[in-house]
Protein backbone atom coordinates (compact mmCIF):
# COMPACT_ATOMS: atom_id res chain seq x y z
CA UNK A 1 0.00 0.00 0.00
CA UNK A 2 2.89 2.55 1.27
CA UNK A 3 3.84 2.48 -2.69
CA UNK A 4 0.59 3.91 -3.67
CA UNK A 5 1.53 6.65 -1.36
CA UNK A 6 5.61 7.01 -2.67
CA UNK A 7 4.92 10.06 -5.18
CA UNK A 8 2.95 12.24 -2.51
CA UNK A 9 5.26 11.55 0.40
CA UNK A 10 8.38 12.48 -2.09
CA UNK A 11 6.31 16.07 -2.64
CA UNK A 12 5.73 16.59 0.95
CA UNK A 13 8.67 15.76 1.45
CA UNK A 14 10.19 17.84 -0.47
CA UNK A 15 7.93 20.83 0.48
CA UNK A 16 9.04 19.82 3.95
CA UNK A 17 12.58 20.69 3.25
CA UNK A 18 12.17 23.90 1.32
CA UNK A 19 10.09 25.31 4.26
CA UNK A 20 12.62 24.05 6.28
CA UNK A 21 15.41 25.69 4.62
CA UNK A 22 13.81 28.89 3.44
CA UNK A 23 11.36 29.47 6.10
CA UNK A 24 11.63 27.97 9.35
CA UNK A 25 15.81 28.42 9.45
CA UNK A 26 16.18 31.54 8.64
CA UNK A 27 13.21 32.69 11.19
CA UNK A 28 14.74 31.18 13.76
CA UNK A 29 18.21 32.52 13.15
CA UNK A 30 16.49 36.14 13.23
CA UNK A 31 14.56 35.58 16.52
CA UNK A 32 17.56 33.88 18.17
CA UNK A 33 20.00 36.78 16.90
CA UNK A 34 22.02 34.75 14.93
CA UNK A 35 23.72 37.03 12.93
CA UNK A 36 25.89 34.67 10.71
CA UNK A 37 23.60 32.57 9.39
CA UNK A 38 23.59 31.53 6.20
CA UNK A 39 20.91 29.57 3.89
CA UNK A 40 22.41 26.20 2.94
CA UNK A 41 20.91 26.30 -1.33
CA UNK A 42 19.13 22.94 -2.36
CA UNK A 43 20.99 21.24 -4.60
CA UNK A 44 20.51 21.91 -8.63
CA UNK A 45 19.68 17.85 -8.47
CA UNK A 46 17.06 18.15 -5.73
CA UNK A 47 15.07 21.31 -7.49
CA UNK A 48 15.18 18.77 -10.93
CA UNK A 49 14.43 15.60 -9.30
CA UNK A 50 11.74 17.00 -7.19
CA UNK A 51 10.37 19.33 -9.94
CA UNK A 52 10.58 16.61 -12.45
CA UNK A 53 8.58 14.04 -10.23
CA UNK A 54 6.39 16.78 -9.02
CA UNK A 55 5.48 17.71 -12.66
CA UNK A 56 4.76 14.42 -13.77
CA UNK A 57 2.89 13.46 -10.81
CA UNK A 58 0.56 16.45 -11.47
CA UNK A 59 -0.01 15.80 -14.54
CA UNK A 60 -1.04 12.21 -14.33
CA UNK A 61 -3.61 12.97 -11.55
CA UNK A 62 -5.01 15.75 -13.38
CA UNK A 63 -5.53 13.27 -16.28
CA UNK A 64 -6.88 10.86 -14.19
CA UNK A 65 -9.22 13.60 -12.23
CA UNK A 66 -10.70 13.80 -15.62
CA UNK A 67 -11.25 10.55 -16.46
CA UNK A 68 -8.04 9.18 -18.75
CA UNK A 69 -7.23 6.19 -17.85
CA UNK A 70 -4.75 3.88 -19.32
CA UNK A 71 -1.50 2.20 -18.09
CA UNK A 72 0.89 4.98 -18.21
CA UNK A 73 -1.71 7.36 -16.05
CA UNK A 74 -1.88 4.35 -13.76
CA UNK A 75 1.60 4.20 -13.05
CA UNK A 76 2.16 7.76 -12.85
CA UNK A 77 -0.36 8.13 -10.03
CA UNK A 78 -0.15 4.36 -8.40
CA UNK A 79 -3.82 3.97 -9.09
CA UNK A 80 -5.39 0.23 -9.22
CA UNK A 81 -8.83 1.43 -10.82
CA UNK A 82 -9.84 -0.50 -14.11
CA UNK A 83 -9.21 0.90 -17.16
CA UNK A 84 -11.60 2.70 -19.47
CA UNK A 85 -10.62 1.06 -22.57
CA UNK A 86 -9.22 -2.18 -21.01
CA UNK A 87 -5.28 -1.67 -21.49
Amino acid sequence: NYTKRARPTLVYSGLTFIFLNYVLFPNLAKLLGVADFEIVQLPTEFWVAWGGTVGVWSLGRSAEKRGVNSSVISKVTGSTKPSLFGE
